[in-house]
């Protein structure tokens, strides 16, 4: 049972109530003592301070309508404001925010919406703002705030709140006032100091940010929706200008694609299996709360649709090309997919290949659709073209004819506020059964009724699966099937799609979910310090030759150091630091660098950097060199793992180029690998160097110079100190 610690006797009075546990089946009593506070909260003056009590009460004593995991995740980031961890202070690399992972259909909605009431007496300022990344998503938040018409005037639609809905608000409680901040309506100058909650997206809140024009002292809580967008450069920058607001992370994605670490968010290294069975570590975020679609299908009955999958076949595999069409096998067809990008933009999947998929689709949809339901389907193409010609063939069936909508990246998806384009519109409406898209359907999309997805394109990641077939789990109205083959059911969503794209299996791990084991406490030294969080714990000054860290453990003198600072546009910079001596725990003894480094910047310990025995011997055949993470790399083989790695490729430990999977390019033919080779230097030629700074041609000589010239500098100091007190120094002996 976790204490909840409260503020003050008053505060604890108030709240001193039984509680029934109904995740445990017990009935306990919360233990409460006031609490120290290192820096003011705001007390009584905020609304959501004001009305915390209600919805903390409605929720500890089970009055909500709520699901048990949206109990279990709003309590848990009481836990954490009650015990100071999402303090502004507590901001580090690894934490001070807090990270709910809950998967798509899960609601997450009301937990966004709930947050700012539990953490109402335990955040500084009076204002909230909803983060979303971009327009369209903004305007999703504003959707669940639901307004009426009452003569020329708009009021809240209470009951159509999921506060007030789900009985988290009881209906005499008066709602926050609310303002939509973005750049079509300049009201928002003087909607921001009315407003309890600012709904703005990303880009148009760092334009406020960058003009000054929200207090930051007066916002005390950001909440960020699908929050894994949030290691984008600009979101640091608004977190550091909102340097007195708590933070809470909401998303239902895991990992980036990019791999980019999400900031205050602790990591750990987990193993995983990768599809030719080798076990891999990799980090991955430690969410605070998690709640997977996986999990909501184990529940009874399940909060979401259940999916199944059905394939379509024909004769070989064949791509249209020139008006002909020609026939691949399955792997020569991704490989030169992979290779040469102008050729994938524009070829086609045959007719003959698609139209057995489209047929399976089209029965798979007529059956959804009995009983005048309004099931629709979404078909996602392999690229424009291709796109187009499959809207043409759609229109071959009576159901589809003159009923299919097209969404490209040379259209307009949504329009600049965020509202859905006449397209997605008519498919909201039902008057589009059908919806092309090519890679334009994903977050913000939002249509239950939406229940068959058909992938008729190149999908390989575990990324690209959820954010498709994700869009087909929302639950409707109606019971669940008893098993995967009863189409006709309303809750049962449907991929359908070619067997020899090879997407049979991303659908089962897409079903299983992620199987990753934590191995903190058994990790190598190397894979231990990849997952060890440092940072600094003081102001790095220029020049300085200490720099003081909160763990000194596995470090010694040699070893190179890796720090991360962000200006204030939130662009990364690195420095690296040669650990010349440990003085204590904590403090290093370093080879200085000429730029100031603020707290809490994140450090991380690179490989060493071996001494060179190469002799320079001149100018004839001089390669540059790059200093990344440590090491030295020759310019020629960075630009060569670069391309090889934006190919989808990797090198193997024989040198050789490979596929993720392991299987050597050269083995698929000479005629696939030249042209693999051909892409890779094409795409090598590309390749801009990522830092200048970080260049050298003499690398055996680069710290020795640096030396040099940090000790002519101290030179100079020290002499001209002499010469401007030279007659006091001189004067000093006939004091003694």
């Amino acid at each position: 049972m976790p204490i909840i610690k409260f503020h003050s006797r008053a505060e604890a009075r108030q709240l001193f109530i039984m509680v029934k546990l109904s995740a445990v089946g017990a009935t306990s009593l919360l233990w409460v003592q006031p609490q120290k506070r290192s820096s003011p909260i705001m007390t009584g003056s905020s609304y959501f301070s004001q009305h915390s009590s209600i919805v903390i009460k409605s929720l500890v004593e089970d009055k909500t309508k709520l699901y048990p995991h949206q109990k279990e995740g709003l309590l848990k980031i009481l836990d954490m404001g009650v015990k100071g961890e999402l303090l502004p202070e507590r901001r580090r690399g690894d934490g001070g925010a807090a990270f709910l992972l809950v998967g798509v259909g899960c609601g997450k909605t009301v937990i966004l919406q709930a947050t700012p009431y539990l953490l109402g007496s335990h955040v500084r300022g009076r204002q909230v703002i909803f983060l979303s990344d971009n327009c369209t998503l903004r305007q999703r938040v504003m959707d669940d705030f639901p307004t009426k018409k009452a003569g020329k005037q708009y009021f809240p639609d209470q009951g159509k709140w999921p506060l007030y809905k789900y009985g988290l608000l009881n209906p005499g409680t008066p709602p926050p006032q609310i303002a939509e901040l973005k750049p079509e309506i300049n009201t928002y100058k003087f909607s921001i100091d009315k407003a309890d909650i600012l709904v703005v997206n990303r880009q148009f809140l760092i334009n406020l940010v960058k003009n000054v024009a929200i207090d930051p002292q007066k916002v005390g809580l950001i909440v960020v929706d699908e929050a894994h967008h949030s290691a984008a450069a600009t979101y640091r920058a608004i977190f550091n200008y909102f340097n007195q607001a708590s933070l809470v992370f909401l998303t239902g994605t895991r990992h980036r694609g990019d791999g980019e670490p999400l900031p205050f968010v602790k990591y750990e290294i987990v193993e995983e299996e990768e599809e030719n069975g080798r076990i891999v570590t990799k980090r991955a975020p430690r969410p605070n709360f998690e709640f997977t679609i996986q999990d909501a299908w184990k529940l009874d009955p399940p909060i979401i649709k259940k999916i199944a999958f059905s394939p379509a076949r024909s004769e070989g595999f064949k791509v249209e090309e020139d008006g002909e069409e020609r026939e691949y096998t399955a792997q020569d067809f991704f490989i030169k997919a992979e290779t040469d990008r102008q050729w994938f933009r524009q070829c086609i999947l045959a007719n003959s290949f698609c139209e057995p998929v489209l047929d399976r689709a089209v029965e798979v949809l007529e059956l959804k659709r009995q009983e005048k339901r309004p099931h629709r389907m979404i078909i996602r193409a392999l690229n424009i073209p291709h796109a187009e010609r499959l809207h043409k063939l759609c229109q071959n069936y009576d159901l589809l004819k003159g009923r299919v909508g097209l969404i490209h990246s040379q259209m307009d998806e949504y329009d600049s506020e965020g509202r859905p384009s006449d397209v997605l519109e008519k498919f909201y409406k039902d008057e589009y059964i059908a919806l092309i898209h090519v890679s334009m359907v994903g977050e913000g999309f939002n249509e239950p009724y939406a229940s068959v997805s058909v992938p008729l394109c190149v999908m390989r990641s575990i990324q690209k699966a959820e954010q498709e077939f994700g869009r087909i789990i929302r639950k409707v109205e109606g019971g669940i099937p008893e098993n995967d083959a009863d189409f006709k059911a309303e809750n049962l969503a449907v991929v359908v799609t070619h067997e020899a794209l090879g997407i049979a299996e991303l659908f089962e791990k897409f079903k299983a979910g992620e199987e990753a084991t934590a191995i903190e406490d058994d990790l190598e030294e190397e894979q231990a310090e990849f997952g060890r969080s440092r940072f600094l714990t003081d102001d790095y000054h220029a020049g300085h030759n200490l720099l003081h860290i909160n763990s000194t453990d596995r470090l010694e003198k040699g070893d190179q150091l890796t720090v991360k600072k962000y200006d204030s546009e939130g662009k990364e910079k690195r420095y690296y630091f040669s650990v010349e001596e440990i003085i204590g725990e904590g403090t290093l003894q370093v080879a200085p660098v000429e730029e100031n480094i603020p707290k809490d910047s994140l450090a991380r310990k690179s490989s060493n950097i071996e001494n060179s025995s190469t002799q320079f011997k001149g100018h004839v055949g001089l390669e540059w060199y790059l200093f990344i993470d440590g090491e030295y790399v020759t310019l020629t083989d960075y630009c060569k793992k670069e391309a090889v790695r934006r190919k989808g490729f990797k090198i193997d430990e024989n040198g050789e180029i490979a596929r993720l999977d392991g299987k050597k390019i050269k083995d698929f033919g000479p005629e696939l690998y030249q042209l693999a080779l051909e892409g890779i230097a094409r795409e090598a030629e590309k390749i801009e160097i990522p830092y200048t700074k970080l260049v050298s041609c003499r690398p055996d000589r680069e710290k020795e110079d640096l030396q040099k010239s940090y000790l002519k500098k101290i030179n100079k100091a020290i002499n001209g100190f002499l010469s401007s007190h030279a007659k006091l120094i001189a004067y000093l002996p006939s004091l003694m």
